[in-house]
């Protein structure tokens, strides 16, 4: 499984964020200004990063250009690891 179809799939299957999502979640959706990702999404997200990748998120990291869509968050956890 990708990066990209890992934070898919968990965004999809958490109850979180399950009512809040359209049927067809696309990689550009804004996750951010739609509202999904408000303190505790970003919470529960960063903690799957964190488990899933084994990396380590700052509180600087939390800056909304890494988790305002699937591409950014995906972007933002290749460059924490590298290529996978």
């Amino acid at each position: 499984m990708t990066v990209r179809e890992n934070i898919t799939k968990f965004l999809l299957d958490n109850p979180v964020y399950s009512g809040s999502l359209p049927k067809t979640l696309t990689e550009t959706y804004p996750l951010i200004d739609s509202g999904i990702l408000d303190s505790i999404g970003i919470y529960t997200l960063v903690t799957h990063l964190e488990k899933t990748f084994s990396i380590h998120i700052q509180v600087s990291d939390l800056a909304e250009n890494n988790f305002r869509d699937i591409v950014a968050i995906e972007n933002f956890v290749k460059g924490k690891v590298g290529p996978l």
